[in-house]
């Protein structure tokens, strides 16, 4: 099951970013904003590999380039 998890609350009316995770990995947040989360990650078998998750508006004409770092 899910044991773990980073919520990123939203501003305003906007929704509100999550990443989930069980026991069975190791997950070492690296940054987060309200427009992403980035991590490490490292399964039970010991191999590493870096996710990146990105939010933005559904409609592009309502998308800004946010400063993530």
């Amino acid at each position: 099951g899910i044991e773990n998890c980073l919520v990123v609350d939203s501003k305003g009316k906007s929704g509100s970013l999550a990443m989930l995770w069980s026991l069975e990995i190791t997950v070492q947040i690296t940054s987060y904003s309200n427009h992403h989360i980035n991590a490490e990650i490292q399964n039970a078998n010991g191999r590493s590999w870096r996710c990146t998750g990105i939010y933005g508006h559904p409609e592009a004409k309502k998308r800004s380039i946010p400063r993530l770092y």
